[in-house]
C-alpha cells in the first residue's frame, strides 16, 4: 500500500487525496514496524560495512549506522531523529533488510 500511495504521490504531487493515502499508508507501515520491533525487544547493531557501501547511504541512514552499536533501543534511535521519526523508523527497517544492521536481543 505504501509503494502504490508513494507512486500516485509522483505521479501528481498536487492530488491532495494522493498525499493523504501516502500519508495514513506510511503512518500505518510505521506503526506495524514498531509494534514488531518493540514486543521483540530488539536493539539494532551494525554489520560491518564496507566503505563503498557507507558512501551509498543517505545522511539519516550513515548515522543510524553510526549509532545502531547494540545499546541504543529502537525507540531511542527514533526519538534521537524527531521530527524525522517515520523517516527514521523506514530508514532502521530499509538498512536490516539489506543487512547493513542486525537485531540484537535485549539482555
Amino acid at each position: 500500500a505504501l509503494a502504490l500511495a508513494l507512486a500516485a504521490v509522483r505521479l501528481d504531487a498536487r492530488n491532495a487525496s494522493a498525499r493523504e493515502a501516502f500519508m495514513f499508508a506510511q503512518r500505518a507501515r510505521v506503526a506495524e514496524l514498531l509494534r514488531a520491533l518493540l514486543a521483540a525487544d530488539v536493539r539494532p547493531k551494525a554489520a560491518t560495512v564496507s566503505a563503498s557501501t557507507l558512501g551509498e547511504l543517505d545522511d539519516l541512514e550513515r548515522e543510524l549506522v553510526t549509532r545502531a552499536d547494540g545499546v541504543w533501543d529502537v525507540l531511542a534511535l527514533v526519538r534521537a531523529h524527531s521530527p524525522r521519526e517515520s523517516e527514521a523508523v523506514l530508514a532502521l527497517a530499509g538498512l536490516a533488510q539489506r543487512g547493513v544492521i542486525g537485531w540484537e536481543l535485549r539482555t
